[in-house]
This record gives C-alpha cells, sequence and structure tokens, in this order.
C-alpha cells in the first residue's frame, strides 16, 4: 500500500493511508 500511494503521486497523507488501509 506504500509504494502504491507513493507512486500514485498522493503525497498529501501516505502514511496514514497506507497504516489505515493497511
Amino acid at each position: 500500500r506504500v509504494l502504491s500511494g507513493v507512486a500514485h503521486g498522493e503525497v498529501k497523507e501516505p502514511l496514514a493511508m497506507n497504516l489505515t488501509e493497511t
């Protein structure tokens, strides 16, 4: 999820979304 968020260019809250969607 981390790579996906970052790769998508979502630098807004990648960690938050990653941890939540993990």
